[in-house]
């Protein structure tokens, strides 16, 4: 995979979306651009210093990243069934590229069923809408969907 020995360890920016809460549940989308596997580990550690976000129930997490090879993607639940899959999807759909979106879930006690895939969903699109913003010249979100990649889709 991707990894940089050579390169400098800068954080990179992560912009956050709005909260979304249903029934006690609160769900956030975090987004940062990443060109490679290292980008994504420091991204996660340095949202997991927010001791609210390390304390969350759940933070999961999706990436994509475009390299000479094709595109590089994968997931993790983070005990949410699904819920990373579902955020890799979207992210496909969206046509986004070279950005890693968390989204973290803190559960108010209540099971809210398959809504929760909804709100995934939601912090999802709301933090890619934000990857806009984003300075990363390699950070790329088009609206719009496109087979060309599907061929190299790796899940774990």
């Amino acid at each position: 995979m991707m990894m940089n020995p050579q390169r400098e360890t800068t954080s990179p920016t992560i912009l956050h979306s709005d909260v979304i809460a249903d029934r006690r549940s609160v769900f956030q989308g975090h987004v940062a651009p990443v060109t490679c596997l290292d980008d994504v580990r420091q991204v996660l550690k340095d949202l997991k210093k927010n001791k609210k976000i390390l304390n969350a129930k759940h933070n999961t997490f999706a990436f994509r990243i475009e390299g000479p090879g094709g595109v590089v993607e994968n997931y993790d639940d983070d005990g949410e069934a699904h819920a990373g899959s579902k955020i890799l999807d979207l992210m496909f759909k969206m046509n986004a590229r070279n950005v890693v979106v968390v989204v973290t879930r803190w559960f108010g006690g209540i099971q809210i069923g398959a809504d929760r895939f909804r709100h995934y969903l939601a912090a999802t699109q709301q933090a890619l809408a934000l990857s806009n913003k984003l300075t990363c010249a390699g950070a790329v979100t088009e609206g719009k969907k496109s087979n060309k990649n599907k061929k190299c889709r790796k899940k774990k």
